[in-house]
């Protein structure tokens, strides 16, 4: 969640407004990501075992979550490069 709102807070050529709108939908999505992403760790770690969970927590969510953020931010970076070159 900090990871997103960095990157909106530091995109320059975007006004306040864009950016409070797009945090104001964004945070609570990234929330509600890592409670299911909390949810499937401990749901894996209950029924396959102690190292499966740690697995699944040090190695694959830590690649997947910020590349989610980073992805979802470069979409909306591409929204916002397109509203404003149809804006000139």
């Amino acid at each position: 969640m900090l990871l997103f709102f960095a990157l909106v807070m530091a995109t320059p050529y975007v006004g306040y407004e864009k950016k409070i709108k797009v945090l104001i939908v964004g945070e609570p999505i990234f929330f509600f990501l890592n409670i299911f992403r909390l949810y499937v760790t401990i749901l894996c770690g209950y029924h396959y075992g102690i190292s499966l969970m740690n697995v699944l927590h040090r190695i694959i969510w830590e690649v997947f979550t910020p590349a989610i953020v980073v992805i979802v931010w470069l979409i909306w970076l591409h929204s916002q490069v397109e509203t404003k070159a149809k804006q000139s």
